[in-house]
């Protein structure tokens, strides 16, 4: 028999967080500062196919397992919320920038998107690349984001849903 953790006693200094102590009073691992990296995983463009309702499809299923490798690891799904919003459903890209998907996955930073973005590619989800556009005489950087998945799959990963997976489009139902 395993015997249940006990909660915390939250009137004990070294047992609660206090963001306001000074930094002396509060245990490193509270506050390195440092964002989780991840090892970049080699990964392989989703294919996109031509009509509106394979496009649709192909996101579900390629979204489907996205979320299963960012669970597995724990990680934010912030940014991956907006893609359905930013989708260029005719090419499956996306050119947004981090602050217009910041905006979009609730007013959260840039900087936030940017770190995201940079995870989702190294857990192989996304490809993305760096080019340059001339706008009003001067140079600047954009962004494209392909979806795409690892290389290499963890066999624990559902390429599809089960059969008995329903999904409900609102209140009325709708789904399968």
């Amino acid at each position: 028999m395993i015997a249940a953790q006990q909660p915390a006693n939250l009137n004990d200094p070294a047992e609660s967080f206090n963001p306001a102590a000074r930094h002396s009073e509060v245990p490193k691992k509270a506050r390195s500062g440092k964002h989780r990296k991840f090892s970049a995983k080699p990964s392989r463009n989703w294919l996109w196919p031509k009509t509106r309702e394979e496009q649709r499809k192909a996101f579900r299923a390629w979204q489907f397992i996205a979320k299963q490798i960012i669970h597995k690891e724990a990680y934010s799904f912030q940014a991956i919320s907006t893609f359905d919003q930013f989708l260029f459903w005719g090419k499956g890209e996306i050119y947004a920038s981090n602050e217009e998907m910041a905006e979009a996955a609730g007013k959260c930073s840039a900087r936030k998107m940017s770190r995201e973005i940079s995870a989702y590619r190294d857990m192989g989800i996304i490809a993305v690349e760096i080019g340059w556009r001339k706008s009003d005489g001067k140079f600047k950087r954009t962004r494209t984001i392909r979806l795409a998945v690892p290389r290499d799959f963890d066999p624990n990963i559902s390429i599809e849903p089960a059969e008995n997976h329903h999904v409900h489009g609102g209140r009325g139902g709708g789904g399968k």
